[in-house]
């Protein structure tokens, strides 16, 4: 996800809203809260790669850890669907 803000500016700078949307992402990339809930689903999205890759206890470690710190957000849902489906 920060990556994909990083280069926002560059990929849309001819685009209307570009530099609205870019001081939004800064805002956002600014906000504790928000990078706490970026990296949860970051760590998901990692989870999932382990699992593709067949290491299930390194992905089930960081499931548990994302369902018990990111409690009742959408990211803690995705990892217990990710956890049942196990």
């Amino acid at each position: 996800a920060w990556d994909m803000y990083a280069d926002f500016g560059r990929r849309f700078a001819a685009m209307d809203g570009a530099d609205d949307a870019a001081a939004k992402a800064a805002a956002i990339r600014a906000d504790a809260a928000a990078k706490k809930d970026l990296a949860a689903g970051d760590d998901v999205a990692k989870a999932r790669r382990l699992l593709a890759a067949g290491k299930t206890r390194p992905a089930q470690l960081i499931l548990r850890r994302v369902v018990k710190q990111a409690k009742r957000t959408v990211h803690a849902e995705r990892a217990q669907a990710l956890l049942d489906g196990m």
